[in-house]
């Protein structure tokens, strides 16, 4: 009865082992690939079970690789290692037998953990059929003998070569055929047989199977666009580049913060760009769409109140390449680089890169707004730029004809700055646009554009009306001066010092210039030697302070200054405060209030045009004229007529008949209009 019992025992506790030999326990770790939990492999003692030699062999799985649910489980199953043969008794995990005393064979170098090799042993004899197994560090299975040769399966289960693949073990069951032999082993020959598809890796963007041996196989799959080959698997690429996350740009709603109106921005960002482990970061930052003016509230994330901005996307915001109702403006020889977006002084701007320059100019367009000729406009925008640039207004009149006139010059600056300047429309002109360009190698930045309708607070008290003359020529003595003296306007002479008394050229006298400073006549400098100022050959002191130096000695109160060709920069401009004058004259088209650059003023010039050498002067006309008056009396702007030679020899392009001047004072005296010099319109100031 006892025995029964125990039978029982022992059939439960096998069943149990073949039944529950599966998963052991699982455990939380974190993992990406099996080896991460454990190395598979047997474990524990061989055991008998039967006439059948059995071992637990442990097996590590990582589930869900590489996700925060990742858990490493472990499963230990009883495996079949051998089938003892007849003659052969399964005792303490080993099939005994007779061993034969043979000499033993060493495996190759290259023996790792897992590999199948396939060892033939040769005895000399045709016929062992006692001999079943090979015994060694490695556990191997009789296949054949062929000849003299036994062929046996071996599973290396150690690391390294291993001795004794050859030592056999013979049965010993009473058969004849069953002498121990003691023959020496002639050659041993070991070859590795490797698995079929025992893994998968990856080869470029493909999956491949690879035999135990790790020899490369068949293709198993070739990833597709937008997947990236990792640990033997296809997996999906997040992204390849920021872009791939998303379109850099404004987020949510603008909204209003310290009184001016502020919006969310967001920044794409692809992390470990073309892997499997790709991701996408993005950031938020707040940045300034609009600075509302001190007359304006910023209510829902808008500037209201206040005066309107005429110039539609101002701030450049809306737009791909270019912005929204904008264009690019350019002529001459040069190379432009124009680029869209950029970094501005609030969210987007719009840069233009001088990269190479012979003439002409860029800059970026808004299309032109609709306005009120006689009404006051103020114009300003943000910049950075390198080098000096300029702000020039484009009139386009009812009859589809054009006027420039240019407002300022915006200083070089590397952090942002304001250009504002106030202008008004003239006689004629039904739309506009204004250009903030670049003409010499450098770079320009803008942003913030704005031009609003608005009273001109820096108006005179009445139109002004100045009448000069560059030079020194003696048609102005001869032919200017009585029409002047006879309206009693007093005009302003530019005299070239150099060319005083050279009448064989053309020049006035000194008698000539002294008589008409005597009669009220202002005399200015317009230096030496009528130079360039801004040519780097230019001789500043002798240029600028000789002439000054040269008209003090005889004529008081001289303190004005006509550019030559009217080309001046900030270091001209510097040059001539320093030495004494009180303002200075262009040639850049315009009227002055009280705003007005005292250095840079403003003129509209008078001439009866044609070629003159290599240039161009256009025809002046009474009418024109007229409206330059009517213009500066309605909107009480000061008006600064330029004239060269008054005379009627029409190879003087840049000069006008007396009949010309003669019309121009009888209309000055039929409007009323202020004529005054040049030193009175500054000292009005």
């Amino acid at each position: 009865m006892e025995k029964k019992y125990a039978k029982i025992i022992i059939l439960f506790i096998f069943a149990c082992v073949f039944t529950f030999g599966g998963n052991f326990y699982a455990s939380a770790a974190s993992c990406s690939s099996n080896t991460d939990c454990g190395i598979s492999g047997y474990t524990g003692n061989p055991m008998c079970i039967g006439n059948k030699i059995y071992q637990s062999y442990k097996t590590y799985t990582c589930v869900r690789p590489n996700t925060s649910s990742s858990r490493c489980r472990t499963s230990l199953r009883l495996k079949l290692k051998e089938t003892c043969t007849t003659g052969q008794k399964c005792s303490n995990g080993a099939c005994m037998g007779t061993q034969l005393s043979l000499i033993s064979s060493s495996a190759p170098a290259t023996v790792n953990l897992g590999d199948i090799f396939e060892v033939k042993c040769d005895f000399g004899v045709t016929q062992l059929p006692c001999i079943t197994s090979i015994h060694g560090d490695n556990q191997c299975t009789f296949i054949k003998f062929e000849g003299s040769s036994a062929y046996f399966n071996c599973v290396a289960n150690e690391l390294g070569p291993k001795n004794n693949y050859c030592n056999l073990f013979a049965s010993t069951q009473n058969d004849t055929r069953c002498v121990a032999q003691t023959n020496q082993i002639e050659s041993t020959n070991v070859v590795a047989v490797c698995t079929d598809h025992d893994s998968k890796k990856c080869v470029s963007d493909a999956v491949y199977w690879f035999d135990s041996c790790g020899n490369q196989q068949e293709l198993e799959q070739t990833c597709l666009s937008g997947q990236t080959c990792s640990e033997g698997e296809c997996r999906n690429i997040l992204c390849s580049s920021d872009s791939d996350c998303g379109a850099n740009g404004y987020v949510d709603s603008p909204f209003c913060q310290t009184g001016d109106v502020y919006q969310n921005y967001a920044t794409h960002a692809c992390l470990n760009p073309g892997q499997s482990d790709s991701k996408c970061l993005t950031s938020v930052i707040v940045k300034l769409m609009a600075d509302c003016s001190i007359d304006q509230t910023c209510s829902a994330g808008v500037c209201t109140g206040g005066l309107i901005n005429l110039i539609y996307n101002s701030s450049l915001e809306k737009g791909t390449t270019i912005p929204d109702s904008w264009y690019q403006g350019f002529w001459g020889t040069n190379n432009a680089q124009f680029s869209y977006p950029v970094s501005g002084y609030t969210g987007n701007g719009a840069s233009i890169k001088m990269t190479s320059y012979t003439d002409g100019d860029a800059k970026w367009v808004f299309n032109d707004v609709a306005v009120t000729a006689g009404d006051y406009y103020i114009f300003s925008d943000k910049y950075i730029s390198d080098v000096e640039t300029h702000v020039v207004v484009q009139y386009h009149y009812e009859n589809n004809t054009f006027s420039y006139e240019e407002i300022g010059t915006a200083p070089a600056s590397s952090a942002w700055q304001t250009f504002k300047a106030g202008f008004n429309v003239p006689s004629g002109v039904d739309t506009l646009t204004i250009f903030h360009l670049i003409n010499r190698l450098g770079t320009l930045t803008i942003d913030d554009y704005s031009m609003i309708k608005t009273e001109n607070l820096n108006v005179f008290n009445q139109g002004l009306v100045s009448l000069t003359f560059d030079d020194g020529w003696q048609s102005v003595y001869d032919n200017a001066i009585p029409i002047l003296d006879a309206n009693n306007f007093k005009s302003t002479q530019y005299i070239i010092t150099n060319a005083i008394g050279d009448t064989t050229n053309g020049y006035m006298t000194f008698d000539e210039i002294n008589s008409m400073h005597q009669n009220g006549h202002e005399i200015g400098s317009h230096t030496r030697t009528h130079a360039d100022l801004t040519s780097a050959s230019a001789d500043l002191q002798s240029e600028v302070y000789g002439s000054l130096s040269d008209l003090l000695i005889s004529f008081n109160n001289v303190n004005n200054l006509a550019f030559p060709y009217g080309k001046y920069n900030p270091t001209v401009k510097s040059f001539i405060k320093d030495a004494g004058y009180l303002g200075a004259r262009t040639v850049d088209f315009g009227f002055n209030d009280k705003s007005a650059d005292k250095f840079a003023l403003k003129v509209q010039i008078v001439e009866r045009g044609g070629i003159c050498g290599s240039d161009t002067a256009p025809l002046t006309t009474l009418d024109q004229v007229k409206g330059w008056i009517d213009e500066a009396n309605s909107n009480k702007t000061w008006l600064i007529l330029v004239f060269h030679q008054i005379d009627n020899n029409n190879s003087n392009c840049y000069g006008t008949t007396h009949q010309m001047l003669q019309d121009i004072a009888n209309y000055l005296k039929t409007t009323n209009t202020k004529v005054i010099t040049v030193s009175q319109g500054l000292s009005s100031f």
